[in-house]
């Protein structure tokens, strides 16, 4: 699992940002001895490019500078220069895991958060930089076949769903259970979204279920977001 302590470096005391520390904590303490974290610092070039060929140049510098303020704290976060400290290495992170994932043919992950709703010009939701797109086209790079973008955040991906639409070889699965930041599902693009009897642990698993039937057979990779605000009870 890849992290370092740039991913908790903005200054605020969001809880979105701050439970990649609170899990890192406890991976240190061994309440999983098998899980090793690791820095993601050596892909923090390729993270760069990969944030600037997302999202448009006047929002990578307003995270990078913090002009104009409305831009650089679109992701709601108040702005400071751990914001675009923990984007470049947050992103890192998912390359870094991508990477490890394919390589050995095991699970790999990052503890990064805010990733979702952020859009090509802004971000939106608490979520500053889309690490699941940078990651999803980072593995099209690696892979013959499909990506899968798997996501079970409580809320919908609306930013994945406008930055992917039209590209052929991601598959985005999205069980939402909250209708922030909905779209109607297209192409490549599938949501289900749970508004009524969602705390029954039954329906949302049969929900994943028929998700998890509309991977391809020709899938490479699947990225699996658990989210920062997941099932209540699952």
């Amino acid at each position: 699992v890849f992290f370092n302590d740039d991913y908790v470096a903005p200054e605020h005391d969001f809880d979105t940002t701050r439970k990649a520390g609170w899990i890192a904590d406890a991976l240190h303490a061994g309440r999983l001895p098998k899980v090793e974290l690791i820095d993601p610092a050596g892909h923090l070039p390729l993270a760069e490019q990969a944030i600037e060929s997302i999202h448009t140049a006047e929002y990578v510098e307003a995270l990078r500078t913090g002009e104009p303020d409305d831009l650089a704290s679109s992701s709601w976060f108040p702005w400071d220069t751990g914001i675009w400290l923990a984007a470049l290495n947050s992103t890192a992170g998912v390359l870094a895991a991508v990477e490890d994932a394919l390589a050995n043919g095991a699970s790999s992950g990052s503890l990064s958060s805010g990733l979702h709703h952020a859009r090509v010009d802004q971000g939106s939701g608490f979520c500053t930089v889309n690490g699941l797109v940078a990651a999803a086209r980072h593995a099209l790079e690696l892979i013959d076949g499909t990506v899968v973008i798997l996501d079970v955040d409580a809320h919908c991906g609306g930013g994945t769903h406008s930055l992917i639409a039209g590209e052929a070889r991601i598959r985005h699965l999205d069980l939402s259970v909250n209708p922030f930041d909905s779209y109607a599902p297209a192409g490549n693009n599938r949501l289900v979204l749970i508004t009524d009897g969602f705390e029954s642990d039954g329906r949302y698993l049969d929900e994943l279920d028929g998700l998890l039937a509309e991977v391809p057979d020709d899938t490479g990779l699947v990225l699996y977001n658990a989210g920062m605000d997941p099932h209540p009870t699952v």
